[in-house]
């Protein structure tokens, strides 16, 4: 029953927590929203292979390769040309209203399933599970709580498993509360060179045609997700492991 439980609880957690970032890379193209490269392209070159207009009066005719996202950083921003300031705000401003659309649609779609799912779940226990009559309870008196938990600090398997859920539980705890800043701080996967044009190939596996490339990998939200189901998918793996290992412990003790 444990081991179900725990079971269920991993992949509740992994749904959550990656089904957001894993909706948003799919979202992105096709969010009315997300067209950026349309509303602010990448030059005069970007503009012509998007077959909109260049507003060469607003964002000057540099070069192709001074218009890519890692030139709009906080830190770089300021110290542009005035033009190509005015170029990175517009990419910035329609980057974070995509950014907003996106994760809009990705939660509110989980949010869904999820609600669909509790819904549908407790239904099926209210119809499954029958309450016994009134006839058929015990007319014994409920034991006191006192007594009751010295009883259950006496069940020596129950102790045994104990330490080792707390074990599990701080570090998994551990691990998922530092990982976002460890790929935010750490690795910041915007300022890899394969993304110095503001895109990158599916998982970093570069170098691929330009046009499999995606913004998408570049964005730590995208690697802390995988982080995330590699996390919670090591411990799905284990369960099994563990279930040997605390049955071994139950019968030790």
């Amino acid at each position: 029953m444990f081991f179900w439980a725990k079971l269920f609880n991993g992949i509740g957690i992994l749904v959550g927590a990656v089904g957001p970032v894993g909706l948003a890379v799919a979202l992105r193209g096709s969010t009315a929203e997300c067209t950026c490269e349309q509303t602010c392209p990448f030059g005069a070159d970007g503009a012509a292979a998007e077959g909109v207009n260049w507003n060469a009066t607003a964002w000057g005719n540099y070069p192709t390769a001074y218009y890519n996202a890692s030139s709009c950083s906080e830190s770089s921003i300021e110290t542009l040309p005035s033009q190509l300031h005015t170029w990175c705000t517009c990419y910035n401003d329609c980057d974070a209203e995509c950014d907003v659309a996106v994760s809009r649609t990705s939660f509110q779609t989980i949010a869904i399933v999820f609600g669909v799912y509790y819904v549908s779940s407790m239904l099926l226990c209210v119809w499954k599970v029958k309450e016994r009559k009134f006839g058929q309870l015990s007319n014994e008196e409920a034991a006191p709580l006192v007594p009751s938990l010295l009883a259950t600090l006496r069940n020596k398997p129950f102790m045994g498993l104990l330490p080792a859920w707390v074990c599990d539980m701080t570090a998994y705890t551990m691990i998922g509360t530092m990982l976002p800043f460890f790929v935010e701080y750490v690795i910041v996967p915007s300022s890899v060179p394969e993304c110095a044009d503001g895109k990158r190939a599916a998982f970093g596996m570069d170098p691929v045609a330009e046009d499999q490339e995606s913004e998408q990998w570049c964005k730590s939200e995208t690697w802390l997700g995988m982080g995330l189901v590699a996390l919670i998918g090591a411990q799905i793996v284990a369960m099994p492991v563990r279930g040997v290992g605390g049955m071994c412990v139950a019968v030790a003790v």
